[in-house]
């Protein structure tokens, strides 16, 4: 049966498939590499709050991308003079746990990995850590509007509309693994300065120019 993915992290890294142009297979769709923007979100997480030493960086270990998350985050950290507190969560529970766990270590900020308990039970992350005034860097497109600082990502509708084009591709005779995987071409930065002026955050105005869309 044919699988087209709308939105994945690197499918060549997890051995889902053979490779991006060529993937094999009965699979092919969508790559938005939401491990690679990690490091992104990190480097904009700096330039809002240049102060930033400390921060919370939430994974969820049960997800294959989770130690290149791991990885390529803590090595950008050093240079931006930035220490990680790793902090993983595989549920509902455990996930509110470790928000809630971050009371006693106080990071200066709170960096979202990228799973989907991070985005089901984004609404209510967000309000535990805000509780906490603890500004939430996230990659879910929606949740910048629900109260995070801001969130990263691509445009998760146009990559749904991507792989529509895919299945109808498919339907008309093409074979899934003779199909490249498309990777994103354009990222979008969504900041929430209502949640900054909450904050007593005063946002720079080289970040506001970068944003896609600004939340007053």
């Amino acid at each position: 049966m044919p699988i087209v993915v709308a939105t994945s992290s690197d499918l060549v890294d997890a051995g889902i498939v053979r490779s991006y142009a060529r993937p094999g297979g009965n699979i092919t769709g969508i790559a938005d590499l939401a491990d690679e923007s990690a490091v992104k979100r990190l480097e904009l997480l700096k330039s809002t709050l240049p102060k930033t030493s400390r921060v919370a960086l939430l994974t969820n270990p049960d997800v294959p991308p989770t130690p290149k998350i791991e990885k390529i985050v803590g090595a950008a950290a050093p240079a931006l003079g930035i220490t990680l507190m790793p902090i993983r969560a595989t549920d509902r529970a455990s996930l509110m746990s470790a928000i809630d766990s971050l009371a006693k270590s106080r990071p200066d900020a709170l960096l979202v990995g990228g799973d989907s308990n991070a985005t089901v039970y984004a609404r209510e992350l967000i309000k535990r850590a805000t509780a906490l005034r603890i500004p939430v860097a996230q990659y879910w497109p929606g949740t910048a509007e629900m109260g995070a600082l801001f969130s990263y990502q691509t445009d998760i509708r146009e990559n749904y509309r991507r792989a529509a084009s895919y299945a109808v591709r498919i339907l008309k005779g093409a074979k899934p693994g003779d199909l490249p995987i498309e990777l994103p071409t354009r990222y979008e930065l969504v900041v929430n300065r209502k949640a900054a002026k909450d904050f007593g955050i005063t946002l720079p105005y080289t970040f506001l120019v970068r944003a896609d869309r600004v939340i007053d």
